[in-house]
């Protein structure tokens, strides 16, 4: 399995160990140091694992770029794949919970306080829950999984600005148009809104010039009020996405804003637009 690549991207990785680690140092300080714990506390450990495990003795890389951390290891594998260094690739978008990750986060004002449901689209609160999860691909040299083909593009928006609603409009329709598809031809578009008022109003803004360029509605969803916030939860929706494209309809973990379409869908678009003003399109299609 030499020609096997694993690509993983996780936010924050294994934070829990690496806790545990330097707690482990300063109240021994710093004797004793536990070396199973200092292991499973890179974030590279889950990439090695899985290696391990799969034997999978191909290229072997972790992405850390926040909440587009899944995008970046998506557009690696499609590269390993394009480029011939890989003949099949393991992508995964993975983040664990744990009360470290929740202090810090509620630290930041990232995390709500109260445990009020996430209505993500339909909320007045602002910061989001904590969630965690996983998702997993398998991609081929046609940059398929169960005989979907899945592109991704992800780019900085010039102003850094969230609400720049043209400059998002244009990546999402370039990405389209590199999946040899045009605005025309999505069924649907999937949001990585999560609830937090202020960050989703910049969705709404999207949504309705979505809907004005196109001159009909175009079927929107979200997802995060069944699963929680985390960095590497757009692997989640992109797993949706593809269930939606591939069993022809729609995930009890998605929540439509508008009606589903009528006839089967054949590609969708699941769209993450990052609070550091980084617009990341992901083309799902058969």
């Amino acid at each position: 399995r030499a020609d096997v690549a694993v690509c993983v991207g996780t936010g924050l990785g294994e934070l829990g160990n690496t806790y545990a680690f330097l707690e482990n140092m300063v109240r021994n300080d710093e004797e004793q140091p536990k070396p199973a714990a200092f292991i499973n506390s890179v974030h590279n450990a889950i990439a090695g694992q899985l290696a391990i495990h799969l034997g999978c003795k191909g290229e072997n890389h972790t992405f850390l770029n926040e909440a587009c951390s899944f995008e970046s290891a998506l557009w690696q594998g499609i590269h390993l794949l394009n480029s011939g260094r890989a003949k099949t690739v393991l992508v995964c978008g993975v983040d664990e919970l744990n009360g470290y990750t929740i202090g810090a986060e509620r630290g930041l004002g990232n995390y709500r306080h109260s445990n009020t449901p996430l209505n993500p689209l339909s909320s007045n609160e602002s910061g989001t829950l904590p969630g965690e999860g996983a998702a997993a691909f398998v991609l081929t040299a046609n940059t398929s999984t169960n005989g979907l083909r899945i592109a991704t593009r992800f780019r900085p928006l010039q102003r850094r600005d969230p609400a720049n609603i043209d400059e998002q409009i244009r990546a999402i329709e370039v990405s389209i148009e590199k999946s040899g598809l045009t605005f025309e031809n999505i069924d649907f578009m999937l949001f990585n809104a999560d609830g937090d008022a202020p960050h989703d109003a910049h969705y709404a803004q999207l949504r309705v010039a979505i809907d004005g360029k196109l001159n009909h509605p175009m079927p929107c969803a979200v997802f995060k009020h069944a699963t929680g916030d985390c960095h590497a939860a757009s692997a989640i929706g992109v797993e949706l996405c593809c269930h939606v494209v591939q069993q022809g309809r729609h995930a009890d973990t998605i929540r439509w804003l508008t009606d589903f379409p009528p006839t089967s869908a054949r590609a969708g678009v699941f769209y993450n637009l990052t609070r550091t003003g980084i617009s990341a399109v992901t083309v799902v299609s058969t």
